[in-house]
């Protein structure tokens, strides 16, 4: 087994999903991430004390009295300074509070992932009126996918993995896959997922299901995974050996033919393990973790897959990127703390950003919702369009 693969299946289960830079490294970038973010947040706090004063100095004298009526206070629909946001109430299911391990949003829904118990809800799409509810998957459920009609929902430890009718949340199929599930994506009707074994896919067919290696030929260091569905794509990232720059480890992301499994296009060693990769409008991104110089977080040309560029948001993520796709826009969370970035995903500029949540994020036309321990609402500005 090469050096790598053994890095990766030491590191790949970490819920954290990070890899330990060493501690100088890891404190120097942690400390200039957080001044760069306080800078951040500072100035936009200052422009924004500036608006207030200047509103209620606008709303006195049109008022003329401060006997007024004042609506009662509640979140945003939007965020107020143009940079930072802002979080919601969180969303709140039956009597309490929900502790959450993942959260799909859909136009018409919003489902959470609860991990005490194992429960799926689904809520209308603004997240108030529980629609429907189901027992989740076995131990401790780590994600969630959706294709159409169909949910799927995950444990790492039991290899539990259950399909669900996503209007009813009819258990239709409960499977177990071979090995620990680090990524997953509905495609086709089936769930295909990273592990220790490779690039799995599950046929669904009725309550039985079919594992079966999708290409065998990329051996058992997979990690990331994404659909990219115009194309009739996955993209799986595939530990390599490093180059000098990166030292011991290095990633390639794999485009494979969805249906045959075939290999149509390779990018070349990017210094990063740790994988997240988001397809976003066409655009496709990865991000990772490094102790090295390399760049946290890339650019890819869609059809060929070589580097194009970064973002700037690549200077304060500290030791790495965790990626989530949006409908429109790119999510980025920070390895190094819990800021989080509403990212263009055409020029990668920064259009809004949070200081702490934790993920995953998901979103869609106008609304977005983190995992913060529960699951919030994220209050987007009018260029963060969920």
């Amino acid at each position: 087994m090469r050096d790598v693969e053994e890095l990766l299946r030491d590191t790949v289960t970490d819920t954290r999903r990070r890899l330990e830079p060493p501690p100088a490294f890891y404190e120097g970038v942690r400390r200039r991430a957080a001044q760069r973010r306080h800078r951040q947040f500072a100035t936009g706090g200052a422009a924004l004390a500036v608006i207030a004063v200047a509103a209620v100095a606008t709303t006195l004298a049109v008022s003329g009295s401060a006997h007024q009526h004042v609506a009662p206070a509640g979140p945003a629909p939007t965020s107020v300074d143009p940079l930072r946001g802002s979080e919601g109430t969180p969303v709140r299911i039956g009597d309490t509070w929900y502790a959450a391990a993942d959260t799909v949003a859909t136009s018409s829904a919003l489902y959470v992932l609860g991990t005490d118990p194992s429960q799926i809800v689904k809520l209308e799409a603004a997240g108030g009126r529980v629609m429907a509810t189901a027992d989740g998957p076995s131990a401790t459920p780590s994600g969630m996918a959706i294709d159409g009609n169909r949910l799927w929902a995950w444990s790492g430890d039991l290899r539990d993995i259950r399909a669900y009718d996503a209007d009813s949340l009819t258990v239709v199929g409960t499977f177990s896959a071979q090995d620990p599930v680090f990524n997953a994506v509905a495609v086709g009707g089936g769930l295909d997922y990273t592990s220790t074994d490779g690039l799995m896919r599950l046929t669904f067919n009725g309550g039985n299901g079919l594992v079966k290696p999708l290409n065998s030929g990329l051996g058992g260091a997979t990690y990331g995974l994404a659909a990219d569905s115009a194309r009739h794509r996955l993209l799986v990232g595939v530990a390599t050996p490093g180059t000098a720059s990166a030292n011991d480890f290095a990633t390639r992301v794999i485009a494979l033919d969805s249906t045959t499994g075939a290999v149509v296009a390779t990018s070349p060693p990017i210094g990063i393990g740790k994988e997240s990769i988001a397809v976003v409008g066409g655009e496709v991104w990865v991000g990772g973790f490094t102790g090295g110089d390399e760049r946290r977080i890339e650019h890819l040309d869609p059809i060929t897959l070589q580097i194009v560029g970064s973002s700037p948001v690549n200077e304060s993520v500290g030791p790495g990127a965790i990626l989530w796709p949006g409908e429109n826009v790119l999510w980025v969370r920070s390895g190094g703390d819990q800021g989080l970035y509403c990212v263009n995903p055409r020029s990668g500029d920064v259009l809004e950003q949070w200081p702490n949540v934790q993920g995953p994020v998901t979103s869609v036309a106008g609304r977005a919702y983190g995992v913060n321990g529960n699951v919030v609402r994220l209050n987007l500005n009018a260029a963060c369009a969920g």
